[in-house]
C-alpha cells in the first residue's frame, strides 16, 4: 500500500485545513495580554484570550510573572502547523525570538509545517520588568524520566515543578492528591520548594488541535516564563537520548531554544538512554515507592502494568539487571501482554531493538518482544514512509478533562 502526499498532510493537519492554503491570508490571531485571575476555588493565577478561548495557569505556590515569552510559546507551534500569524500585545526579548526563528526551521522541517517566524509586533508594548533570579527549577511527575533528574540532575535543584492538566485530569481528584503529596513530600526531603500549577491549557483551541506530543516541550516552556521571576535555569528531564533526533516535542535540539534572556532551559539525561536510566534509579526508596508512568491512568492505582507505556519501563528495568519494581503491577503472564500490543510506532522501534539485545533471546520473555518487534517492522516494510511519518505525528489517546 502507497500513500500520497494528500494523505499523509491530511492524516496530520485534516483535511478541512487543507483549505488554508488560499491566496488570501487569514487574519492573525491577537491575544491579550496576561490579567490576574482567580479561580472560583479561590486558585490565583494569570489568565489571557486568544481564539475565542480563555487560557489559564494558576498556582497556589507564589506567583506568577506575566511573560510574553509565555504567550509567544504558546503560540509558536499552532501558527506554524496553520500558516497563520499572531500579532502580539506585549514583545518577547531579543534572545526568545532568535531562538524562536530557529525553532520554526527545525519543527518546519519535522513536520512539513510553514518555517516562516509568524509574529507580529508593529503593536506590542515592551516586556514587563522582572527582578533577577537565581535559582534552578525542575519539572517533576514521577516518571522515570523525572525521577532520574531529582536524583542525578546535573544542577542542584531549588524547586520541584508539577502541572496539573497537563498529564493528569484535574478530575481525577485521587490521583492529583497521590502526585501532589509525593511531589512536596520529595521537595521537603531534599529541602527545596514545590510548586503545584493547573492550566485549562491542553483544553484551549488551538492547542487541543495540534498533536501533544509535539507540543508539549512549548507547554513546558510556557510554565517555566511565567516563573521566570523566580527561577533563572529550569530543567525539563529528558524524554530520549540526546542522539535520537525524532519529531517529538522534548527533545535535546529543541528544549534549550525555548531559552529568554531570563531563563534558560536545560535538557537533563539527555546522556543516558532509558535503559539505563532504569539501572541507575532501580535502588532507590522513590523508585519503589512512588515511580508514576502508565499511560492508562486506571482508577485506583498508579501503574496498570498492561498498557505499553508500564510493559516498556518494567522491560527497561529488566535489561538494565533490576528486578521491576512492584509499584508498576508487573503481571505474571508479562510475554502475553507484551504480544498483545499493537504495532509499535518508529519512535519506539529502537528502544524495543535495544531491549531485545539485553533480555536473551532463549526465554519467554525474549520471545515475545523478538514477535513484537517482527511484526512491527512488518507493518512498517508495507505501509513505507507515508505509515512511520504519521505514526510518528498523529496524536495518541485524548487530553485530560
Amino acid at each position: 500500500m502507497r500513500f500520497s502526499l494528500s494523505s499523509v498532510r491530511n492524516h496530520l493537519v485534516g483535511p478541512s485545513e487543507e483549505k488554508a492554503a488560499s491566496p488570501s491570508l487569514p487574519e492573525p490571531f491577537e491575544p491579550s495580554a496576561w490579567k490576574p485571575h482567580t479561580a472560583s476555588d479561590g486558585w490565583p493565577g494569570l489568565m489571557a484570550r486568544c481564539a475565542g478561548r480563555k487560557i489559564r495557569f494558576e498556582t497556589r505556590d507564589g506567583d506568577l510573572h506575566p511573560s510574553p515569552e509565555a504567550m509567544a510559546s504558546l503560540l509558536l507551534l499552532p501558527c506554524l502547523r496553520l500558516s497563520r500569524k499572531a500579532r502580539l500585545p506585549v514583545a518577547p526579548d531579543s534572545v526568545w525570538l532568535e531562538n524562536a526563528n530557529q525553532l520554526a526551521r527545525i519543527f518546519g522541517q519535522w513536520m512539513g509545517w510553514n518555517p516562516d517566524p509568524p509574529f507580529l509586533l508593529d503593536r506590542a508594548a515592551p516586556g514587563p520588568a522582572r527582578p533577577p533570579a537565581h535559582a534552578t527549577a525542575a519539572f517533576y511527575t514521577g516518571g522515570l524520566d523525572s525521577l532520574h533528574t531529582l536524583r542525578h540532575s546535573e544542577r542542584p535543584l531549588d524547586a520541584l515543578v508539577y502541572v496539573i492538566g497537563y498529564d493528569t485530569s484535574k478530575r481525577d481528584f485521587e490521583r492529583l492528591n497521590w502526585i501532589e503529596s509525593t511531589v512536596r513530600r520529595h521537595a521537603e526531603n531534599r529541602g527545596i520548594e514545590a510548586i503545584i500549577l493547573r492550566s485549562n491549557l491542553r483544553g484551549w483551541g488551538l492547542f487541543e488541535k495540534t498533536d501533544w506530543h509535539i507540543t508539549h516541550g512549548a507547554a513546558l516552556a510556557a510554565v517555566g516564563h511565567l516563573l521566570s521571576h523566580r527561577f533563572n535555569h529550569v530543567v525539563i528531564p529528558s524524554s530520549s537520548p540526546e542522539w535520537e533526533e525524532k519529531p517529538i516535542g522534548s527533545n535535546a535540539a529543541t528544549d534549550p531554544l525555548w531559552s529568554s534572556e531570563s531563563v534558560t532551559f536545560t535538557y537533563d539525561g539527555g546522556q543516558y538512554d532509558r535503559i539505563a536510566k532504569a539501572g541507575r534509579v532501580a535502588n532507590h526508596p522513590e523508585c519503589s515507592g512512588t515511580l508514576r508512568v502508565c499511560g492508562r491512568n486506571p482508577k485506583g492505582m498508579l501503574n496498570c502494568g498492561r498498557c505499553e507505556k508500564c510493559i516498556r519501563t518494567i522491560l527497561c528495568f529488566f535489561a538494565s539487571g533490576h528486578e521491576s519494581p512492584a509499584i508498576l503491577n508487573p503481571p505474571d503472564d508479562l510475554p502475553d501482554n507484551l504480544r498483545r500490543l499493537a504495532p509499535l510506532s518508529p519512535g519506539l522501534l529502537p528502544l524495543y531493538r535495544q531491549l531485545s539485545d539485553k533480555i536473551p533471546a532463549d526465554g519467554a520473555l525474549g520471545a515475545a518482544l523478538a514477535e513484537v518487534l517482527r511484526r512491527s517492522e512488518e507493518v512498517l516494510r508495507w505501509s513505507g514512509e507515508g505509515w512511520a511519518a504519521g505514526q510518528q505525528r498523529k496524536p495518541l489517546g485524548k487530553r485530560p478533562t
